[in-house]
């Protein structure tokens, strides 16, 4: 019987993590859609081109581009989750929208 608890317990806490992740993704991919920062997301790198910066979070992450241009400031976010992460040295493979000088 005691075994079975531990079981069930285990279950439960993994459900809860499962449930707490798509929660944060699903509150983070709504603010970034809407051109707003992230909440659930520890700020990990920040590159030197405008500012773009790479956010991960629970099972995700965020990047937030803002690149430099002759053109203008070029900004996009892309979104990924684990374990399809992205390295941000790659660049973006969106196309970003240009916001004239």
């Amino acid at each position: 019987m005691k075994k079975y608890k531990k079981f069930i317990f285990c279950l439960i806490f993994i459900i809860f993590l499962l449930l707490i992740s798509k929660i944060t993704y699903s509150i983070d991919k709504t603010r970034i859609t809407n051109f707003k920062d992230p909440i659930f997301v520890i700020n990990t790198k920040t590159a030197k081109d405008g500012g773009t910066k790479e956010f991960i979070g629970f099972g995700y992450q965020i990047i937030r581009w803002r690149i430099l241009d002759l053109n203008g400031l070029k900004v996009g976010y892309e979104i990924y989750r684990f374990p399809k992460l992205k390295d941000l040295n790659d660049g973006p493979s969106i196309e970003l929208k240009t916001i004239p000088n």
